[in-house]
């Protein structure tokens, strides 16, 4: 009998399609919305502290910033994937990804174990490139 961590994962279906289709859409649009103001974060942090404390707070604002913008762009390769019908399938071996790897990550492109074998010295153009 094999283990359920060696068991072949199913392909998700279309009732979880649209709930990871909803839930990716929620998280577009609050990222788009962070993105479009990032002043407003390095501005709340100008607010509580003094002037070395508001240059970090903005080099951290930019930080949030750039990675939700990352983010987005994942968000958007997985909802196009949707609308090309191959959400759930890994980019990299081409298995059904297991429902529990999109539940703690819907915008997730690979298998674990893909995603490992990635190398770490790929850029995120390079990512998006290969899975796009």
């Amino acid at each position: 009998m094999k283990s359920r961590s060696k068991q072949e994962a199913k392909p998700v279906n279309r009732r979880q399609i649209l709930a990871f289709q909803r839930r990716l859409e929620k998280l577009r649009d609050n990222l788009s919305g962070k993105i479009r103001r990032p002043e407003l974060i390095a501005e709340r942090q100008t607010e509580l502290a003094d002037q070395a404390a508001a240059t970090e707070g903005r080099n951290l604002a930019t930080s949030l910033v750039e990675n939700n913008h990352k983010r987005l762009q994942y968000i958007k390769v997985a909802l196009q994937a949707m609308r090309n019908r191959t959400y759930g399938i890994c980019s990299g071996c081409k298995k059904p990804i297991p429902v529990t790897r999109l539940n703690a990550v819907p915008w997730a492109l690979c298998c674990v174990s893909c995603q490992e074998n990635q190398s770490e010295q790929e850029t995120f153009g390079e990512d998006i490139a290969a899975f796009a």
